[in-house]
């Protein structure tokens, strides 16, 4: 069955069957001129492209290598296209930024290498592979290495004869791991011509041990051993590659036994000599290390020098010069030996200024701090020659000589005159006029602190129960300032430990040491300044003690005498004595009336109140006696009466200046005088010039309870 098709399809397959020579229809081998001219194959069918008639374009022909005959004449033109780089010609591979290097003249090249050192050379023949054929090629090279090496200083010991001028230095300059190319912990041994770093020692791959078995004793007699140090221990090693090739040449030599022991002989003589020149390597390491020491050195000075010199013109050259050389050498770029740049200097000097600007509020909070501290003992002089001349401040507790420096007109003298300039005693001697108006002021002031922590009586005319530190503050009239005196006023300090802590009668209160000094966390800012004001930055450390204070009543009343009205001076004066009738037992506890309130509080306080005043009673006239005699050894000191005269402090003047001087120190003015005493030792009338009396502070003092 024959398939259909158009008449247009037909007359296209006859044409292109008209196209086909009839002789090559059946052929079997073709030709590529009548392969590339032979039709494309189709299918029935299939769609056959027009013939067209533009010619089709011809593809250039590829790079072909093309042998060359004549390889004398050949080898003769490539020579002389390369003659001016002969040693580099056949290098492949890229050659980076160096290859302008090696595309200089060679004549160029040579007068540069001619001026270079070993170690120059060394680096240059490991900087690219066009200069390492160049500067180890023996017939062009040799003449530079021998130049450098006679032109170099220190000059090191003469080159070996076992090996090339490169290898010597590689040995002398080299900064590498002869085996793993590392830069650190090396170690070099001039006997074995070898630098290699520890890590490498320690392999067994490399180096290897007089103990090792697997080497004769005759194989480490002629190789040179590498000793180094290893937990506090010298240890021989031997290279590996040495023994092996030893061990094989001795080997060889086995059945000739006097070339052996020549060759033995022989090798023995070569370490000899090297260890013959030993001395000279370590002479040639000391002087390059002695060099190096210098330059570097030098190198430090000169960038030190420039950066002083910089700072000075910043306005820093005081600050500079009160520092010592080993405080600069902390400073921020002063370490190193390298050369000042600009653009060094700009990364630098941001940091050395806040550094600087640091170490200015230092140094001035330490002349600052000096500068109070002296202005403060000048005021103090002049403060105690002011109360030596109004005694009759003492009962009133004056301000302390360091809060005094607070207070104005002090306060700006002390703190805000410059520390460069001087302040001297006739400057506080100029306002000695105001001292009474601010010590007047400071007492009110202290005086309404305390009377604002005593609480205020209730409607029923007790006072408010609980213990220390839980006494409530009222709202009512403020109480009258004789109060603080009764020997019912006690107030307690929470600073204190409660292995130290003791009662605060008034004015001892305001002398107590925790209360003029700081405590806890200090501001930076304030840290300098030896001076604090009265309970400042604590203000609730300081309580009134309810307990004690109940106490104190208790036992008054059984003295018979008011609590409302009695002072702890009259109690101190009387010198009585009361009896504890809860712990009478075998005998009988007696105690003046400070102890007696200390006993209450730390044996009785949990006990029923109600029973508090029926717990003390007074002693007779004859237990009395008996209690004085056992006490005798540990009274308690009375009061210091002291002459007013024998304590004044005067002002004199010296070097055109008013100064306050201070009474002698080994003088009679230290005496306790009698009560009936009308003249002191040094002469004075106490009936003109007066006496003023001192008090013990101490709550807790002698004498302790007896027992009768």
């Amino acid at each position: 069955m024959s398939t259909r098709s158009s008449a247009r399809l037909q007359q296209q397959r006859e044409n292109n069957s008209s196209k086909v020579p009839p002789d090559i229809s059946g052929a079997t081998k073709t030709t590529k001129a009548t392969t590339a001219a032979k039709p494309a194959r189709t299918t029935t069918g299939a769609k056959i492209a027009k013939p067209t008639t533009t010619k089709p374009k011809d593809n250039p022909p590829k790079k072909q290598k093309v042998a060359v005959s004549g390889g004398a004449a050949s080898k003769e033109s490539r020579n002389a296209k390369l003659e001016p780089n002969p040693a580099w010609a056949k290098v492949k591979g890229k050659r980076g930024k160096l290859r302008l290097v090696v595309e200089m003249p060679f004549d160029i090249l040579l007068e540069i290498f001619v001026h270079l050192e070993p170690g120059d050379l060394l680096a240059l023949s490991r900087a690219n592979k066009d200069l390492r054929v160049l500067l180890l090629n023996r017939s062009i090279a040799l003449p530079l290495w021998t130049s450098a090496f006679e032109s170099v200083k220190p000059a090191p010991p003469k080159c070996p004869e076992d090996l090339t001028l490169p290898q010597y230095a590689n040995l002398l300059y080299g900064r590498r791991c002869m085996f793993c190319d590392g830069a650190q912990s090396l170690r070099v041994s001039w006997i074995c011509y070898l630098r290699v770093c520890t890590y490498c020692l320690d392999k067994q791959t490399k180096f290897v041990q007089s103990n090792f078995k697997a080497y004769t004793r005759e194989v480490y007699s002629v190789v040179p051993y590498f000793s180094f140090r290893k937990d506090r221990f010298y240890i021989l090693v031997y290279s590996r590659e040495a023994c092996e090739r030893k061990s094989k040449e001795l080997a060889r030599l086995t059945d000739q036994p006097k070339a052996q022991l020549e060759y033995i002989k022989q090798e023995k003589k070569k370490i000899a000599g090297r260890g013959k020149r030993l001395g000279g390597f370590l002479d040639w390491e000391s002087t390059i290390a002695t060099a190096k020491y210098k330059d570097t050195v030098t190198g430090h000075n000169v960038r030190v020098e420039a950066l002083l010199e910089r700072l000075a013109a910043l306005g820093y050259a005081d600050d500079l010069a009160r520092l010592s050389r080993d405080a600069i050498e902390t400073l921020p770029g002063f370490k190193g030996s390298n050369p000042l740049t600009e653009k060094g200097w700009e990364v630098l000097k941001p940091k050395l200024i806040e550094v600087l600007e640091e170490v200015k509020n230092i140094w001035y909070q330490e002349k600052m701090s000096e500068a109070v501290s002296s202005r403060s003992h000048n005021l103090l002089l002049v403060y105690e020659y002011f109360l030596s001349n109004h005694r009759d401040l003492e009962p009133t507790a004056p301000p302390h000589g360091q809060l005094l420096a607070k207070l104005e007109p002090f306060k700006t003298l002390i703190y805000n005159t410059p520390p460069s300039q001087d302040v001297t005693q006739a400057d506080m001697l100029a306002h000695l006029d105001q001292i009474p108006e601010i010590v007047k002021n400071w007492s009110e002031n202290v005086i309404n602190i305390l009377l604002s922590l005593l609480p205020q009586e209730q409607e029923a005319g007790r006072k408010t129960k609980g213990g220390k530190g839980t006494s409530k503050k009222g709202k009512g009239p403020v109480p009258d300032p004789a109060v603080l005196e009764r020997a019912t006023t006690i107030f307690g300090c929470n600073r204190c430990p409660p292995s130290q802590s003791e009662l605060l009668l008034f004015p001892h209160v305001v002398s107590h040491e925790c209360l003029n000094y700081r405590h806890g966390k200090v501001p930076e800012e304030e840290q300098w300044d030896p001076n604090c004001w009265w309970i400042e930055c604590h203000d609730s450390q300081l309580e009134f003690d309810e307990a004690a204070s109940e106490c104190a009543s208790a036992i008054i009343n059984a003295l018979g005498k008011d609590p409302k009205t009695t002072t702890w001076k009259e109690l101190d004066e009387d010198n009585q004595r009361v009896e504890c009738l809860t712990c009478r037992k075998n005998k009988r506890l007696v105690m003046d009336w400070r102890h007696a309130i200390l006993h209450e509080l730390a044996k009785h306080l949990d006990e029923d109140d109600d029973t508090r005043e029926n717990r003390w009673q007074m002693l007779d006239s004859e237990s009395l006696a008996q209690a004085y005699k056992l006490e005798s050894p540990n009274r308690r000191p009375a009061p210091e009466r002291l002459c007013v005269e024998c304590r004044r402090h005067t002002i004199v003047e010296k070097d055109q200046q008013q100064s306050v001087q201070s009474p002698s120190l080994y003088g009679n003015y230290r005496e306790r005088l009698g009560k009936n005493v009308k003249k002191c030792p040094s002469g004075h009338d106490l009936s003109k010039t007066g006496v003023y009396y001192r008090y013990p502070e101490e709550f807790k003092t002698a004498p302790n309870a007896v027992k009768i």
